[in-house]
């Protein structure tokens, strides 16, 4: 999540700067994450499905509710977002803020859990969703 001291630079910058903000949420945010092979979540058996007594499902993707969901999706987008196509980089300071120049200048997107806020010049802000939705 974007820290508060971030969010206000980021917001004195979008005044200063004149620039547009525009917000992008992403609905399906949390079911299309793949749990590492590494770390193992079990769940019992759902209401209905029949399972031997003892046994237990184990989670292979992450969903919404899950404790990991949020950490899968940020390393997910996060990656897209800094991937050759789309081209931001991702800030020393904080981890949800990433910046890249477009075609007019500078371009800032602020991620918190499933929304984002990316402000810049429209047209920037405009490819850069259209890069990011081509996912």
């Amino acid at each position: 999540m974007v820290h508060d001291v971030t969010l206000r630079i980021t917001l004195v910058l979008w005044i200063v700067l004149d620039l547009y903000i525009d917000q992008l949420a992403v609905e399906t945010a949390f079911l299309e994450g793949i749990l590492d092979e590494s770390e193992f979540v079990y769940m019992k058996c759902p209401t209905g499905m029949k399972i031997g007594e003892d046994e237990c499902l184990l989670v292979k993707k992450g969903m919404y509710g899950l404790v990991q969901a949020a950490q899968i999706f940020w390393l997910r987008f996060s990656g897209h977002l800094t991937s050759d196509r789309v081209g931001f980089t991702r800030s020393g300071s904080d981890q949800c803020l990433f910046h890249k120049f477009g075609k007019h200048g500078p371009v800032i997107l602020l991620l918190y859990v499933d929304d984002s806020a990316c402000l810049g010049h429209t047209e920037d802000i405009q490819a850069t969703f259209a890069l990011i939705k081509e996912q």
